[in-house]
């Protein structure tokens, strides 16, 4: 489709070559004769003809109208339909205390294998979501700042392990985890912001209770998704209450398979969002006339220095 982008310009210099028309065909004019290369060589003028009376000025007036239309802006419109895709800023907040690396029935590997494993496939599948790491014990350690990098997350998460059995870190401060993951969004309102927490026990370190990290997330705009790994019914209560408060969802895996399915559980929770955007693109056009009146002015000027000319 083509539209013009100054049309006023074009129609004020159609209006002046349209005056330039009228003059040359009311005012008088000196008679005019063809006397091309030919007639130089034979020293005979030919009969006048109308080429010759109006060859020059017809080209320049061409060329006068295609600046017009140049001047006019015309322009090569369509309309797009972009569609985006609208991520999310999405923690995971890994538990590594030590009894994480019990292995259950049902499961053929550790919790904390299984976990990790799990969550190498989601950050796999998220290719739109900005991702941090968080993994906690008695304090909560930022392992991964936020990133679009899923390999370098990837490849942080698959080099930690759980923490040795019986230190004074062995401890589930899960109100201190989620307080940091809180803290990572609290300048970030533009993006859903989401926190996912993955342990297998109930809080025991009361630094920052767990009710009171959850109300802040709240208050943030922040949902927490809670995965209890294993049948603690204390770290179920803890999760329930986190999801409760902040919009989020909680659930219990005792096997593996059901561990694995964790992409699919949080591709339902938080799907993809896709955002639809209409765009009109525009391509200008003024540049050919303008090329073709500077072509034809210059064959206008060769003609009339060669071919056409005036006897006084």
């Amino acid at each position: 489709m083509i539209e013009w982008a100054r049309p006023w310009w074009g129609a004020l210099a159609m209006l002046m070559v349209g005056i330039a028309v009228l003059w040359r065909f009311r005012a008088p004019r000196p008679p005019a004769l063809i006397h091309g290369l030919a007639q130089r060589w034979s020293h005979q003028a030919l009969p006048r003809s109308l080429l010759g009376r109006h060859g020059s000025w017809g080209l320049q007036l061409a060329a006068a109208a295609l600046m017009a239309v140049s001047l006019a802006g015309p322009q090569r419109t369509r309309q797009e339909t972009l569609r985006e895709v609208e991520g999310r800023d999405l923690a995971l907040i890994l538990d590594r205390s030590s009894s994480m690396g019990q292995v259950d029935r049902g499961f053929p590997e550790s919790r904390w294998q299984s976990a990790r494993s799990a969550l190498v496939e989601l950050v796999r599948r998220r290719t739109s979501d900005r991702l941090s790491l968080i993994t906690f014990r008695r304090s909560a350690t930022l392992h991964c700042p936020p990133t679009f990098d899923q390999d370098a997350l990837a490849a942080t998460l698959s080099s930690l392990s759980p923490g040795p059995v019986g230190d004074e870190e062995d401890r589930t401060a899960l109100g201190v985890a989620l307080t940091l993951g809180a803290r990572l969004w609290k300048d970030q309102s533009d993006r859903s912001r989401v926190l996912l927490v993955i342990s297998d026990g109930e809080n025991n370190q009361n630094d920052i209770l767990p009710e009171q990290a959850a109300m802040l997330c709240r208050d943030l705009g922040i949902r927490v998704h809670g995965l209890v790994v294993g049948d603690s019914e204390g770290a179920s209560r803890n999760m329930s209450a986190l999801a409760a408060v902040t919009g989020g969802s909680h659930w219990t895996v005792t096997d593996a398979s059901s561990l694995a399915r964790l992409a699919d559980r949080l591709d339902a929770l938080e799907p993809t969002r896709f955002v639809e955007r209409r765009a009109t693109m525009r391509q200008g056009l003024h540049h050919w006339p303008a090329w073709a009146a500077l072509v034809v002015w210059a064959i206008s000027c060769v003609l009339d220095f060669l071919c056409w000319k005036r006897w006084p």
